[in-house]
C-alpha cells in the first residue's frame, strides 16, 4: 500500500499487458481488494447517487448548479479542501503522505443536452436510461464511490489523489485552456474517465476555463492528439 499511487503511475505508462499484471499486483494488496469489495457492495447506492446527479440539469457554460451539489456529496465523502474554482471545476483531495506522484482522477459535470431536456429516467430490460446518465453522472457518481470506498478500506498512499468535477466536456473542436488552481509538477500523472467506457490520459494543470459555446453531442476530446 506504501507505493500504491506510484504503482499506479507506472501502470498507465506501461504497455497494456504489463498494465494489466502491475493491476493486479496492486488490487491483491488487502486495503485495495476491501475498497474494491466496497464498492461492489455498493453499487445500489452509487446508481441511486447517479441519478441524483443526472437529475440536475448542467449544459456546458451552465454547470453551477451540479457543482455546488457535486462539492457537498465530495465533503460527505470525507475529502479534503473541497472547492469550486473560478472556472466552476469542483476539487476536492485524498491526502497521501506527501512522497508520491499528484494522481488526478477526473468526470466532466456538464451534458451535451440543453436545459430545456426532460432528464425522466425509463428503465427497459434492466436498463437505465436517460440523457446524460452515462455521460457523464455515471462517471461522477463513481468517483463518488471510489472516494468513500478508500476511507471505508483506510486506503493510505503515498501521493494525493485530486479529484476533480470538471466543467467544459462538451465543447467543441480544440477549445482554449488555461490553468486553474491546480498546477502539478512536471512528470506528474494525471488519470481522466470522462465518461462510461471511455478514459484518457489527462495533462498536469489541464483544467477547464472558458471558450466557446458547446456543439450538442460533440466531446472535444475525442480529437485530442
Amino acid at each position: 500500500m506504501k507505493h500504491l499511487l506510484l504503482s499506479l503511475a507506472i501502470a498507465a505508462a506501461l504497455p497494456v499487458h504489463a498494465q494489466e499484471q502491475e493491476l493486479a499486483r496492486i488490487a491483491a494488496q488487502p486495503a485495495v481488494k476491501q475498497a474494491l469489495a466496497y464498492i461492489e457492495k455498493n453499487e445500489p447506492g452509487t446508481q441511486k447517487t447517479m441519478l441524483a446527479i443526472n437529475a440536475i440539469p448542467a449544459p456546458t457554460f451552465a454547470e453551477a448548479a451540479r457543482a455546488r451539489d457535486y462539492a457537498e456529496r465530495l465533503k460527505a465523502a470525507g475529502l479534503a479542501d473541497v472547492h469550486i474554482d473560478e472556472a466552476g471545476n469542483v476539487l476536492g483531495l485524498h491526502r497521501g503522505s506527501g512522497k508520491g506522484p499528484l494522481i488526478v482522477l477526473a468526470a466532466h459535470l456538464d451534458t451535451v443536452y440543453p436545459a430545456a431536456t426532460d432528464l425522466t429516467v425509463h428503465e427497459k430490460d434492466g436498463r437505465l436510461y436517460a440523457p446524460g446518465i452515462a455521460d457523464n453522472g455515471r462517471s461522477l457518481a463513481a468517483m463518488l464511490t471510489i472516494a468513500h470506498a478508500m476511507r471505508e478500506a483506510r486506503v493510505q498512499t503515498e501521493g494525493d489523489i485530486l479529484f476533480v468535477a470538471n466543467v467544459g466536456g462538451g465543447r467543441p473542436g480544440r477549445p482554449e485552456r488555461r490553468e486553474v488552481s491546480v498546477q502539478p509538477a512536471q512528470g506528474h500523472q494525471g488519470l481522466c474517465r470522462p465518461g462510461a467506457g471511455a478514459g484518457h490520459r489527462w495533462r498536469s494543470g489541464d483544467l477547464h476555463g472558458r471558450g466557446q459555446p458547446p456543439l450538442q453531442g460533440h466531446h472535444p476530446w475525442s480529437r485530442r492528439p
